[in-house]
């Protein structure tokens, strides 16, 4: 884990983050084929809750940005987009546990098989992709403030862990700050003293 925070320096990302790959808590294996084809999914096979609308919003941005961090990448639907767009690092946050409060209804898969194994047979033959399989606040610490262009914020949406996001990535963007579903969260954020406005789709910025 030293190699991830020793990749930054100056406060900028640089592309020895993409080596390994998986960035774990756990002594998870490496997850690499070099013989595996570089074909992409289609965003319509991966299944999730965003819509084109959001993913065009997404896309737009990620051009613009040099690094991402997507916290909550699920099976990669969203994260897909960021890859393709950003001519730089994505970050991919995730526990693929599901969020706590979901195990027993949309997120019930994740009790029954690893998620994260779908997520790396969707989108792991990306170049730029660094998956960090581990909570949100877990892996903010291995970040310097201002050290990504883009956090985009798409995780569990409970009063708890929505503030705990806001409170570990905000000092970690040096350009924007954003995320999905402003109505779930909104007040959550106001609480502590964040105002996000709706940029339209489900799409909030700070």
């Amino acid at each position: 884990m030293e190699g991830a925070r020793g990749g930054m320096r100056g406060g900028e990302v640089t592309m020895r983050h993409i080596k390994p790959p998986i960035v774990d808590t756990r002594d998870l294996p490496v997850l690499v084929d070099e013989n595996k084809p570089e074909g992409k999914k289609s965003m319509r096979e991966i299944q999730g809750w965003m819509g084109q609308e959001s993913l065009k919003w997404l896309a737009n941005k990620a051009k613009t940005m040099r690094s991402i961090v997507e916290v909550g990448s699920w099976k990669g639907r969203s994260t897909q987009t960021l890859l393709e767009n950003c001519p730089g690092t994505v970050f991919a946050v995730d526990h693929f546990l599901g969020s706590e409060d979901e195990r027993t209804s949309t997120h019930k898969e994740a009790t029954e098989r690893d998620i994260f194994l779908e997520f790396w047979e969707n989108v792991g033959h990306y170049k730029n992709l660094v998956a960090m399989r581990m909570s949100s606040v877990k892996a903010a610490s291995f970040f310097r403030p201002g050290s990504v262009d883009m956090v985009f914020i798409d995780g569990c949406h409970n009063k708890e862990n929505v503030q705990a996001d806001l409170i570990a990535w905000v000092s970690i963007a040096k350009v924007l700050v954003c995320g999905h579903d402003l109505g779930q969260i909104q007040g959550a954020a106001k609480e502590i003293g964040y105002t996000l406005r709706d940029d339209g789709g489900g799409i909030w910025v700070l």
